[in-house]
């Protein structure tokens, strides 16, 4: 009988087995069901795109068949659909674990004021809040005139790179004060 298997992150045309019981029942093979599971299909698109394939490319990035081999599943849309049913399954189950045994210890959120202002209602003092640095450095080079972005992102790079706290925050400091020894300045 006609049928399909999952392989290397595609479903490829195969001849179905039919095996009977001894009293003439066709029976359900195992390897068949777990062959043709939707499963492998749906991880290995997730895998794929979190490594940063396209849709457009993920054909290309699996293994290659024979040309005899009849392939179907490896289309854009097959593979977004699978890649968007696979996020919401992965989502779903993280959204329904139970957290009250958690102790949390940091919480990274990338988002909203209103995010901020939460974090500061439940944690109060407790609440440290550091922004991410490459949006940081964004926000603070775009407002700045074109001659000197280089160097106030270079500055902010060696100031975030030290391990010395001190000397980050005096790396720091000399930007606000506009102390720091750059050709962008003069």
């Amino acid at each position: 009988m006609a049928s399909s298997l999952v392989l290397g992150g595609r479903r490829v045309a195969v001849q179905r087995p039919r095996a009977r019981s001894v009293a003439g029942r066709e029976l359900r093979l195992p390897s068949w069901r777990e062959w043709s599971a939707r499963d492998p299909l749906e991880q290995r698109a997730v895998e794929q795109m979190v490594l940063g394939v396209s849709t457009r490319g993920y054909a290309r990035s699996l293994e290659p068949l024979p040309e005899a081999v009849a392939v179907r599943g490896v289309s854009k849309s097959a593979v977004s659909e699978r890649f968007v049913y696979g996020t919401e399954r992965k989502l779903a189950e993280l959204m329904s674990r139970e957290l009250r045994q958690l102790r949390v210890v940091a919480l990274l959120i990338d988002g909203a004021k209103a995010l901020h202002k939460a974090v500061v209602e439940v944690f109060g003092a407790h609440g440290l809040i550091q922004r991410r640095r490459e949006h940081k450095k964004r926000n603070v080079t775009d407002a700045l005139p074109e001659r000197l972005r280089v160097a106030v992102r270079s500055a902010m790079n060696e100031a975030y790179a030290t391990r010395d706290i001190k000397r980050a925050r005096r790396l720091l400091g000399n930007l606000c004060t506009g102390r720091y020894a750059t050709t962008a300045w003069h």
